[in-house]
């Protein structure tokens, strides 16, 4: 029983076993490429991701700073400002008080 050039049957379905062998495995081996492929472009899309969350998160930190320092400057400012308020009172106070005490005096004479 010769088949195909000379090779017997049980030859032919040696090779045909072999080569359905080669492309089971070829295939497997393109399957885990594509598997691999498509593992690296989630990892680098969850990266990016993680990078704008971070990125967002230190917006957000610097902008809080920034209102934290602008608020406390703005309550120093209103600090500083009541005090002075307080200080012209208090020294306007004092000179109705001498005038008072001139007045008083001038009438006791």
């Amino acid at each position: 029983e010769e088949l195909l050039g000379g090779m017997r049957l049980e030859e032919c379905d040696q090779k045909l076993a072999r080569l359905d062998k080669q492309v089971r495995e070829r295939q497997a081996q393109e399957a885990a490429q594509r598997d691999a492929a498509e593992a690296r472009r989630r990892a680098a899309e969850e990266a990016a991701a993680r990078r704008r969350v971070e990125e967002q998160a230190a917006q957000e930190a610097a902008e809080r700073r920034r209102v934290e320092e602008q608020t406390a400057a703005y309550n120093q400012h209103m600090l500083k400002l009541m005090q002075d308020q307080r200080d012209q009172s208090a020294r306007a106070e004092e000179r109705a008080d001498k005038r008072t005490l001139a007045l008083l005096e001038a009438l006791r004479r």
